[in-house]
Protein backbone atom coordinates (compact mmCIF):
# COMPACT_ATOMS: atom_id res chain seq x y z
CA UNK A 1 0.00 0.00 0.00
CA UNK A 2 3.21 2.01 0.40
CA UNK A 3 6.54 2.35 0.51
CA UNK A 4 7.31 0.94 4.32
CA UNK A 5 7.29 -2.32 4.12
CA UNK A 6 9.46 -2.30 0.89
CA UNK A 7 12.04 0.37 2.92
CA UNK A 8 11.98 -1.89 5.72
CA UNK A 9 12.42 -5.02 3.53
CA UNK A 10 15.03 -3.10 2.03
CA UNK A 11 16.93 -2.29 5.72
CA UNK A 12 16.98 -5.94 6.32
CA UNK A 13 18.76 -6.34 3.03
CA UNK A 14 20.88 -3.68 4.36
CA UNK A 15 22.47 -4.84 7.67
CA UNK A 16 25.70 -4.75 6.12
CA UNK A 17 26.42 -1.23 6.31
CA UNK A 18 26.20 -0.65 9.82
CA UNK A 19 29.71 -2.31 9.30
CA UNK A 20 31.20 -0.59 6.59
CA UNK A 21 29.59 2.64 7.93
CA UNK A 22 32.44 1.85 10.88
CA UNK A 23 35.23 1.09 8.96
CA UNK A 24 34.32 3.98 6.47
CA UNK A 25 33.60 2.03 3.33
CA UNK A 26 30.22 3.10 2.47
CA UNK A 27 31.61 5.88 -0.56
CA UNK A 28 33.32 2.96 -1.75
CA UNK A 29 30.80 0.09 -1.68
CA UNK A 30 27.81 2.15 -0.97
CA UNK A 31 25.91 2.17 -4.27
CA UNK A 32 26.56 -1.66 -4.75
CA UNK A 33 24.94 -2.64 -1.24
CA UNK A 34 21.91 -0.50 -2.89
CA UNK A 35 21.68 -2.32 -5.59
CA UNK A 36 21.86 -5.69 -4.25
CA UNK A 37 19.37 -4.91 -1.71
CA UNK A 38 16.55 -3.87 -4.19
CA UNK A 39 17.58 -6.35 -6.13
CA UNK A 40 16.61 -8.74 -3.48
CA UNK A 41 12.75 -7.36 -3.26
CA UNK A 42 10.29 -8.52 -5.84
CA UNK A 43 8.34 -6.82 -8.39
CA UNK A 44 5.02 -8.05 -6.94
CA UNK A 45 3.52 -9.16 -3.86
CA UNK A 46 0.67 -11.74 -3.52
CA UNK A 47 -1.59 -11.52 -0.09
CA UNK A 48 -2.87 -15.16 1.59
CA UNK A 49 -5.16 -14.88 4.43
CA UNK A 50 -5.02 -16.08 7.29
CA UNK A 51 -5.81 -15.21 11.23
CA UNK A 52 -4.98 -13.33 14.17
CA UNK A 53 -3.07 -16.46 15.94
CA UNK A 54 -0.60 -16.04 13.26
CA UNK A 55 0.99 -12.95 15.05
CA UNK A 56 3.67 -13.51 17.01
CA UNK A 57 2.73 -10.87 19.12
CA UNK A 58 -0.83 -10.95 19.70
CA UNK A 59 -1.56 -8.27 22.49
CA UNK A 60 0.46 -5.81 20.52
CA UNK A 61 -0.93 -6.19 16.93
CA UNK A 62 -4.59 -6.78 18.74
CA UNK A 63 -4.24 -3.67 20.52
CA UNK A 64 -3.40 -1.36 17.32
CA UNK A 65 -6.41 -3.03 15.72
CA UNK A 66 -8.90 -2.44 18.40
CA UNK A 67 -7.61 1.08 18.63
CA UNK A 68 -8.31 1.52 14.63
CA UNK A 69 -11.61 0.27 14.58
CA UNK A 70 -12.72 2.18 17.38
CA UNK A 71 -11.63 5.05 15.07
CA UNK A 72 -14.19 3.15 12.34
CA UNK A 73 -12.32 1.38 10.44
CA UNK A 74 -13.54 -2.12 8.90
CA UNK A 75 -11.67 -4.86 9.29
CA UNK A 76 -9.99 -6.67 5.56
CA UNK A 77 -8.41 -9.74 6.98
CA UNK A 78 -4.68 -10.59 8.49
CA UNK A 79 -2.45 -11.41 5.61
CA UNK A 80 0.67 -13.35 5.07
CA UNK A 81 2.88 -11.52 2.07
CA UNK A 82 3.72 -14.80 0.01
CA UNK A 83 7.18 -13.36 -0.99
CA UNK A 84 7.83 -12.17 2.29
CA UNK A 85 8.27 -14.84 4.86
CA UNK A 86 7.45 -13.87 8.38
CA UNK A 87 5.90 -10.41 7.22
CA UNK A 88 2.11 -9.57 8.71
CA UNK A 89 -0.23 -7.32 7.62
CA UNK A 90 -3.81 -6.50 8.80
CA UNK A 91 -5.36 -4.58 6.20
CA UNK A 92 -8.24 -2.24 7.18
CA UNK A 93 -10.55 0.21 5.13
CA UNK A 94 -12.35 3.59 6.56
CA UNK A 95 -15.04 4.05 3.70
CA UNK A 96 -16.44 7.23 5.29
CA UNK A 97 -13.42 8.92 5.28
CA UNK A 98 -11.79 7.05 2.64
CA UNK A 99 -8.57 6.07 4.25
CA UNK A 100 -6.60 2.81 4.08
CA UNK A 101 -4.77 1.46 7.79
CA UNK A 102 -2.43 -1.47 8.11
CA UNK A 103 -1.02 -3.07 10.98
CA UNK A 104 2.18 -4.80 10.30
CA UNK A 105 4.13 -7.12 12.11
CA UNK A 106 7.98 -8.00 10.72
CA UNK A 107 10.44 -10.55 12.36
CA UNK A 108 13.12 -7.58 12.65
CA UNK A 109 11.54 -4.59 12.81
CA UNK A 110 8.63 -5.52 14.66
CA UNK A 111 5.10 -3.98 14.73
CA UNK A 112 4.04 -0.83 13.56
CA UNK A 113 0.80 0.69 11.82
CA UNK A 114 0.00 3.06 8.79
CA UNK A 115 -2.83 5.21 7.85
CA UNK A 116 -2.76 5.68 4.02
CA UNK A 117 -4.69 8.45 2.36
CA UNK A 118 -4.78 8.04 -1.67
CA UNK A 119 -6.04 11.07 -4.35
CA UNK A 120 -7.76 10.49 -7.22
CA UNK A 121 -4.32 12.16 -9.02
CA UNK A 122 -2.42 9.24 -8.48
CA UNK A 123 -0.77 10.66 -5.26
CA UNK A 124 -0.67 9.79 -1.78
CA UNK A 125 0.30 10.41 1.63
CA UNK A 126 0.91 7.78 4.72
CA UNK A 127 1.24 8.65 8.29
CA UNK A 128 3.05 6.06 9.84
CA UNK A 129 3.92 4.73 13.51
CA UNK A 130 7.54 3.15 11.93
CA UNK A 131 10.73 5.61 12.33
CA UNK A 132 12.48 7.22 9.03
CA UNK A 133 14.42 5.12 7.28
CA UNK A 134 16.69 6.88 5.83
CA UNK A 135 15.64 6.48 2.20
CA UNK A 136 14.70 9.61 0.01
CA UNK A 137 10.73 9.45 -0.34
CA UNK A 138 8.85 8.63 -4.01
CA UNK A 139 7.59 11.88 -5.29
CA UNK A 140 4.43 13.05 -4.60
CA UNK A 141 4.27 10.07 -1.76
CA UNK A 142 5.72 11.36 1.22
CA UNK A 143 5.64 9.82 4.78
CA UNK A 144 4.99 11.75 7.84
CA UNK A 145 6.66 9.37 10.52
CA UNK A 146 5.48 9.75 13.96
CA UNK A 147 7.20 7.12 15.89
CA UNK A 148 5.30 6.69 19.13
CA UNK A 149 2.23 7.68 18.93
CA UNK A 150 -1.28 6.28 19.31
CA UNK A 151 -3.25 4.75 16.51
CA UNK A 152 -6.24 7.66 17.56
CA UNK A 153 -3.56 10.49 17.62
CA UNK A 154 -2.31 9.33 14.14
CA UNK A 155 -5.75 9.00 12.90
CA UNK A 156 -6.51 12.56 14.32
CA UNK A 157 -3.25 13.94 12.98
CA UNK A 158 -4.08 12.49 9.40
CA UNK A 159 -7.48 13.95 9.33
CA UNK A 160 -6.15 17.37 10.62
CA UNK A 161 -3.52 17.37 8.37
CA UNK A 162 -4.36 15.82 5.06
CA UNK A 163 -4.42 18.15 1.79
CA UNK A 164 -7.94 19.19 0.70
CA UNK A 165 -8.01 16.81 -2.31
CA UNK A 166 -9.92 14.33 -3.78
CA UNK A 167 -9.63 10.84 -2.49
CA UNK A 168 -10.01 7.18 -3.67
CA UNK A 169 -12.52 4.94 -2.23
CA UNK A 170 -11.21 2.94 0.21
CA UNK A 171 -13.25 -0.58 1.30
CA UNK A 172 -12.05 -3.81 2.54
CA UNK A 173 -13.08 -5.55 -0.68
CA UNK A 174 -10.56 -3.47 -2.49
CA UNK A 175 -7.87 -3.23 0.13
CA UNK A 176 -6.17 -6.31 -0.82
CA UNK A 177 -6.13 -5.63 -4.60
CA UNK A 178 -5.07 -2.22 -3.84
CA UNK A 179 -2.51 -2.88 -1.52
CA UNK A 180 -0.71 -5.20 -3.98
CA UNK A 181 -1.29 -2.71 -6.95
CA UNK A 182 0.66 -0.02 -4.70
CA UNK A 183 3.35 -2.19 -3.60
CA UNK A 184 4.35 -2.49 -7.39
CA UNK A 185 4.23 0.78 -8.42
CA UNK A 186 5.83 1.91 -5.19
CA UNK A 187 9.45 -0.96 -6.21
CA UNK A 188 9.22 -0.58 -9.65
CA UNK A 189 9.49 3.26 -9.02
CA UNK A 190 12.29 2.43 -6.38
CA UNK A 191 14.01 0.24 -8.72
CA UNK A 192 14.38 2.64 -11.40
CA UNK A 193 15.73 5.74 -8.97
CA UNK A 194 17.64 2.93 -7.02
CA UNK A 195 19.45 3.56 -3.81
CA UNK A 196 22.34 6.75 -3.56
CA UNK A 197 25.71 6.12 -1.82
CA UNK A 198 23.77 9.00 0.09
CA UNK A 199 20.63 7.16 1.44
CA UNK A 200 22.61 4.02 2.35
CA UNK A 201 24.78 5.91 4.37
CA UNK A 202 21.93 7.59 5.87
CA UNK A 203 20.56 4.31 6.13
CA UNK A 204 23.47 3.22 8.17
CA UNK A 205 23.32 6.17 10.69
CA UNK A 206 19.35 5.41 11.56
CA UNK A 207 20.46 1.62 12.17
CA UNK A 208 23.31 2.75 14.39
CA UNK A 209 21.33 5.28 16.19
Amino acid sequence: MNLLLILVAILVGLWIVRKLLLVGVIRVAGKAIGAKALSQQPDRVHLTRTDERAWNDTDEAEGIACSLLACGFEDAGVNKIQEMPGVLVQLMANPGKRLYAAVYEHPIAGAWCDIVARFQDGSSMTFTTCRPTGLDPRPDHPTVNAPGTQPRALFERTCRELPDRPLKPATTWTAVRDFEESYAESIAWRKSHGVSVKEVAQVAKHRTA
